[in-house]
Parts: C-alpha cells; structure tokens; sequence
C-alpha cells in the first residue's frame, strides 16, 4: 500500500510541475514579442521555472523514495508528451491550411 501511495505521489506531483514548467514556458514565449526585454524575461523565467522543478523534484527524491521520483519523472515527461500531442495536430492543420 506504501508503494501505491508513494507511486500516487510522485506521478501527482510530476503531472503538475509538468504543468506549471511547460505552462510558464508558453506563456514567456507568449510575451517575447511584446517585452522591451526579450533576453532577460527569458532567462528570468528560465530560472524560476528550473528552480521551482528541482525544488519539487528534491522534495520527491528527499528521504531516499527513489520511487517517487521516477513516478515524478514519469509524470513530467508524460505531461510534455500529451501536450505535444494536443498541440501538434493544430499546429499542423493551420500549415496546412496556408500550404491549400
């Protein structure tokens, strides 16, 4: 049962650092355009979006629950696989569509 809730956890808390890492991500590529400093809102959010992650995936490991954090992992590459695959059938449709 600690297994189980060890793995809940971490597949959690990676699924949503997933989600704030690649949801901070779009939106500094959302303001590039728009900022008077491109370079330093970049590497501001760089910054905070690798420290929060490693900070979570600390917390994760912290203690010696390897499990944890490669359920953390997995969570987390798997959030990016399903919005590459959200986003990428819209992406290729308005090429397409310009291409016709």
């Amino acid at each position: 049962m600690q297994l189980f809730i060890n793995i809940l956890i971490g597949l959690t808390a990676g699924v949503l650092i997933g989600g704030f890492f690649f949801g901070a991500l779009y939106v500094t590529a959302q303001k590039l355009l728009q900022s008077s400093h491109p370079t330093l809102l970049m590497l501001i959010s760089f910054i905070i979006r690798i420290a929060v992650t490693l900070g979570v995936f600390y917390f994760l490991i912290k203690g010696g629950h390897l499990i944890r954090f490669f359920a953390g992992l997995i969570g987390f590459i798997g959030f990016r696989v399903f919005l590459i695959n959200k986003v990428k059938p819209d992406t290729m449709k308005q090429q397409i569509g310009k291409e016709g």
